[in-house]
C-alpha cells in the first residue's frame, strides 16, 4: 500500500491519504501472472494508528485480483443464424 499511496499522493488521485476504496495497478513481464496469481483473495490488514493511545491494533480487509492480460480473440468464421 505504500507504493499507491505514494503514486495516489504524487498524481493528487487520493483526496484523503491513506484512505483508499479502490486502487488498481499493472504490472508487466514475464511470468508475473505466473507468480502473482496465487496472491488473489481477502487479505487482512492490521495496523496501529498513530491516534491510539493504547496501542490497540486496527483490523481490516483488502480483497485482491490478479488478472491477466487479455489478448485479442478472433470469431470464427461462421454466420450466426437465428433459431
Amino acid at each position: 500500500m505504500a507504493f499507491l499511496t505514494l503514486i495516489c499522493r504524487k498524481f493528487a488521485l487520493c483526496t484523503s491519504p491513506g484512505l483508499h476504496q479502490e486502487a488498481t495497478a499493472s504490472v508487466a513481464g514475464k511470468g508475473v501472472f505466473g507468480r502473482l496469481k496465487h496472491e488473489s483473495g481477502t487479505h487482512r490488514v492490521q495496523r496501529v494508528p498513530v491516534t491510539e493511545a493504547n496501542g490497540r491494533v486496527h483490523t481490516s480487509t483488502a480483497t485482491v485480483a490478479i488478472l491477466p492480460q487479455a489478448t485479442e480473440v478472433r470469431s470464427p468464421n461462421c454466420a450466426l443464424q437465428d433459431r
